[in-house]
């Protein structure tokens, strides 16, 4: 059994199309109206258009496909952007699937409450010293560059290092340990806060 493109639809050429998740806000004086729409559009359509004046808007686009089994699918890898988008908070947000990097993938799919028990768990471990938690997320934040988190932060460099040293022996690894910065960067990007 084959699958059916979207170019065996009457009338249509074969092209890539997209899926534009959708969620408006518009506030008029009192009121606040969230709208959320699906839609189905050749991918060389521009998710700008979907913008209103007045209002945020928060799209998630899928990547371009042809084949209409994947349609579900993508409808879920389009949330997911959108979640990213709305997680932004900045007004307007256009997040595209094909553009994401893995560690924003990876956390935006964590969303079950055993995956954020799981990611809580971790963060407040690091958390415990909230000076040497602040100096990580800095440190983080400003690509692992040491001089960068001491500026940002107003510290000297040897206190970033100092603090960051503190963190060692929770996390049982050295923080140049590739794999212990990919589990730090997936619960800073998670998006559960410490429960302090």
């Amino acid at each position: 059994m084959s699958s059916w493109n979207l170019d065996m639809l009457p009338g249509s050429q074969p092209a890539n199309h997209i899926i534009v998740r959708h969620a408006l806000v518009v506030e008029t004086g009192r009121s606040r109206l969230r709208t959320e729409y699906t839609v189905l559009v050749p991918a060389d359509t521009a998710a700008e258009r979907f913008i209103v004046d007045g209002g945020s808007a928060e799209i998630g686009v899928s990547e371009p496909f042809v084949v209409l089994s994947r349609i579900p699918e993508l409808l879920r890898s389009a949330d997911v952007a959108r979640s990213i988008a709305a997680a932004d908070g900045s007004g307007i947000r256009i997040v595209r699937v094909d553009e994401l990097k893995p560690h924003q993938w990876a956390a935006a799919r964590l969303n079950t409450q055993y995956d954020h028990s799981v990611i809580s768990r971790f963060r407040d471990r690091l958390a415990a010293d909230p000076a040497a938690w602040e100096t990580l997320v800095a440190y983080i934040e400003e690509g692992a560059h040491v001089p960068r988190a001491a500026a940002r932060l107003m510290v000297h460099e040897n206190t970033v290092r100092y603090r960051l040293n503190k963190l060692e022996p929770i996390l049982g690894t050295p923080l140049t340990d590739p794999l212990t910065i990919a589990d730090i960067v997936l619960a800073l990007g998670a998006g559960t806060s410490p429960t302090r």
